[in-house]
């Protein structure tokens, strides 16, 4: 037993929890990650979609590793390590030294290139991490705004090093491992038991803990550290907030009275109108809503050839109940909002067949106008309320909605089916 001495120091409990902590973490995260590597590429197209929805737990328990790892380092700084025993040989102890400091580089480095890699992917970067499903965290700033290109390259650098490092750190940790067994059961002395609850070394030594005076280095060293922090997380959320021009479009309404010359105009009821989307993602199906837009109806089954409908959807407002698709929606690769926050329906050709209507108009979405044609249904009772009810299929990449990271389908549905609901109430010509 090194120097026969009653007592011997230990870390402190706040070292202690966190260090069984991130290595608890970290074992699952090298664990879940290569299942999630092979996963994702499965022949199982239900596989395949069990694991996208699982990276997002990836994501967040990176990210916690990271938040934990600069907590400990700050800690570290402000509650020195107690020494080792004095039996342990000086190569020993450099390479406890130096395998302690590789640790603290994996855990900084393997989480930063996992969200580099989710920053600058072509086919994931549209997706937001979503932490345990609370909040939503932003990219790394400027990575996402590469060209095509760069961001395949450097997606594929970030993935081959966090891979590297995945490998690196089960190395490394079972070294460690090995040597804190080795200290433990052959040398034993104390190495083990200064880290590990109810563990206690050979020869009945009593633990006390240890409490060194903390140097103005170290001090400063951590306040410099925590204030780099800070300014990081501060710059990463400003850089990433979304432009404040997009998502102004209003609530759903009718437009202003028009001249008495105009065809009939309606006030839409707004709690009883709706524009619905829905597709599948992975084979699972999922539907959305538009909450507002706005709606410009001059429509006269009478004169029919008169009537017009312009319709104003604000694309910041589509919802599906999903965190994770909601926060996906308003990227560049999809909406777009930033640079297209409006979709516009136009309409000023109506037809009447054998019982239904036809409108003949025009869609713009992520600034690409294609020609829309469907029939709809239309109701109009006596005392002047409207109901209308339609149903269309579009394919979203015509519009470069998802082109990027999924233009096959794979992921996504290429076909995406909206179901138009609108009731409204006649306005009398001249009523304001």
């Amino acid at each position: 037993m090194a120097g026969g001495a009653e007592t011997y120091q230990r870390y402190t409990a706040g070292a202690i929890m966190l260090h069984w902590l991130i290595a608890s973490l970290i074992v699952f995260q090298i664990a879940f990650g290569l299942w999630l590597a092979e996963a994702l590429h499965a022949e199982s197209e239900a596989m395949r979609a069990a694991a996208f929805e699982q990276t997002q737990i990836h994501k967040s328990v990176g990210l916690t590793v990271l938040a934990l790892t600069v907590i400990r380092i700050l800690w570290r700084l402000l509650h020195p390590a107690p020494p080792l025993p004095s039996t342990m040989k000086w190569y020993e102890k450099t390479g406890s030294h130096l395998s302690h400091s590789g640790f603290y580089a994996l855990m900084l480095l393997m989480p930063l290139t996992g969200w580099a890699m989710v920053s600058t992917s072509v086919q994931f970067g549209s997706i937001p991490t979503i932490y345990f499903g609370l909040f939503t965290i932003p990219h790394l700033p400027v990575l996402p705004e590469l060209a095509a290109e760069m961001k395949t390259q450097a997606e594929d650098a970030f993935q081959t090093a966090h891979l590297i490092l995945a490998y690196g750190a089960i190395a490394l940790l079972l070294l460690h491992v090995a040597a804190a067994l080795k200290h433990h059961f052959r040398d034993k002395d104390t190495v083990l038991a200064r880290m590990t609850p109810f563990v206690k070394p050979s020869g009945g030594l009593t633990a006390r803990a240890f409490a060194p005076s903390i140097s103005p280095a170290r001090a400063g060293a951590g306040a410099i550290l925590a204030g780099f922090a800070g300014a990081g997380l501060m710059s990463i959320v400003f850089l990433n907030m979304p432009d404040q021009a997009a998502g102004t479009a209003a609530t759903t309404q009718s437009a202003p009275p028009a001249a008495a010359t105009d065809p009939a105009l309606w006030v839409i009821d707004d709690t009883a109108s709706t524009i619905r989307f829905s597709g599948t993602h992975t084979g699972n199906p999922f539907t959305g809503t538009f909450e507002n837009w706005t709606a410009e109806i001059r429509f006269n089954p009478d004169t029919l050839e008169e009537s017009s409908v312009r319709v104003d959807i604000d694309l910041a407002s589509a919802k599906t109940g999903n965190a994770l698709y909601d926060g996906t929606l308003p990227q560049g690769d999809w909406f777009n909002i930033s640079e297209h926050p409006a979709g516009v329906f136009e309409a000023s050709k109506f037809t009447f067949a054998d019982g239904d209507y036809q409108a003949e108009g025009s869609l713009t979405l992520r600034g690409v106008t294609e020609a829309v044609s469907f029939p709809f249904d239309l109701t109009i009772s006596p005392d002047g309320t409207a109901d209308m009810r339609a149903i269309l299929t579009l394919d979203r990449t015509s519009f470069g909605i998802g082109i990027g990271p999924d233009a096959t389908g794979a992921w996504v549905s290429k076909e995406i089916e909206i179901e138009i609901s609108v009731q409204a109430q006649q306005r009398e010509r001249g009523e304001s």
